[in-house]
């Protein structure tokens, strides 16, 4: 893989639930510094409280979020946060099954992130964006690159076991052209036949293969790691304890 010279990435976590954050002492070992922390409203001060010893961006997003909608995300991240980190998945939309619609679906989307990341730059607010690893596989590269432009970091949710490497080249790429962040995501959910599936996790192979493919994979190429998610982190460093 060549090598790019990519802005610093800090180790992260994604964590959906707030109901869960005490005993983070077993993060210390993964290295974790960043919380990409969903809030429901009304909980900011509270969970910025229990995450003070952290770096914390606004974790926010849904498949049919419009482009007022993210702006509300982006102006509540500049009152407490670090940055907002948007996980919208517009391939969840129910007409995405159909292939004729996916073009349309994923431009209107790129139109949305586009402003929204001129909006942030008006804030002077960090905006990081989740992607899955296959958007340049469908032969949506324009697409890919129009996102990675239009944000200061990029996570790919790199859920394809043992093919790291491969999955994240051409977003890899991309970061070093434009000189943005970019985070490896690890999935260690247990397998459900539905979203996730068996190759899509290290939910059997623990923690230890995930640190050990990181460090052969990406170690020296800049690029961040992340985990997917705090519940099913915790789960298994119960387990890499024993």
């Amino acid at each position: 893989m060549q090598k790019y010279e990519l802005p610093k990435s800090e180790p992260a976590i994604f964590s959906w639930r707030t109901d869960n954050l005490e005993d983070l002492g077993f993060l210390e070992n993964l290295g974790v510094l960043t919380f990409f922390q969903e809030v429901p409203k009304g909980q900011d001060s509270a969970v910025l409280e229990a995450l003070k010893d952290y770096c914390v961006y606004l974790l926010d997003g849904h498949p049919a979020m419009e482009l007022e909608e993210m702006k509300q995300a982006l102006l509540r991240a500049e009152r407490s946060y670090q940055g907002l980190v948007l996980d919208v998945e517009p391939y969840g939309l129910a007409e995405w099954s159909l292939e004729e619609n996916r073009s349309e679906i994923i431009d209107r989307y790129c139109e949305r992130v586009e402003a929204l990341y001129a909006y942030a730059r008006e804030l002077d607010v960090e905006l990081i964006l989740c992607i899955p690893f296959w958007y340049d596989e469908l032969g949506f590269k324009e697409q890919l690159e129009r996102i990675v432009r239009s944000s200061d970091g990029i996570c790919v949710m790199n859920y394809s076991r043992g093919h790291e490497r491969a999955k994240i080249a051409e977003e890899y790429r991309l970061a070093g052209k434009y000189g943005k962040k970019l985070w490896t995501v690890y999935e260690l959910t247990q397998c459900d036949g539905k979203g996730i599936m068996e190759e899509n996790t290290y939910h059997d192979q623990g923690l230890n293969a995930v640190l050990k493919n990181y460090k052969k994979v990406f170690s020296d190429t800049g690029i961040g790691l992340a985990f997917h998610d705090l519940t099913a982190v915790r789960q298994a460093a119960i387990q890499w304890r024993r």
